[in-house]
């Protein structure tokens, strides 16, 4: 996860970037697009709104809201850097 900087607004998001052959070779496509999915279409105070999507040739990127004080998945200790991105611009 990092966390990024909207540069037009200054909103602050989170931004999960994941590795497109590491899906592929551990099965994970489906798993992965339907976590788009979801979090595409739920309307919940529980689960994070995606704001945008994007994808490169080996790079999948979802933003979204931005919590402070979660914690990561099992024991990877979470890097954050502050990017200042242009979402228009992708």
């Amino acid at each position: 996860m990092l966390l990024v900087e909207k540069v037009d607004t200054g909103n602050l998001y989170a931004m999960k970037v994941l590795r497109k052959d590491v899906i592929i070779q551990r099965k994970q496509k489906l798993h992965m697009r339907a976590e788009r999915e979801i979090l595409e279409n739920v309307d919940s105070p529980f689960i994070l709104e995606l704001h945008y999507a994007f994808q490169t040739n080996d790079k999948l990127y979802l933003v979204m809201d931005f919590m402070s004080g979660g914690k990561g998945v099992g024991k990877r200790k979470i890097v954050i850097r502050i990017l200042k991105v242009n979402f228009s611009s992708i």
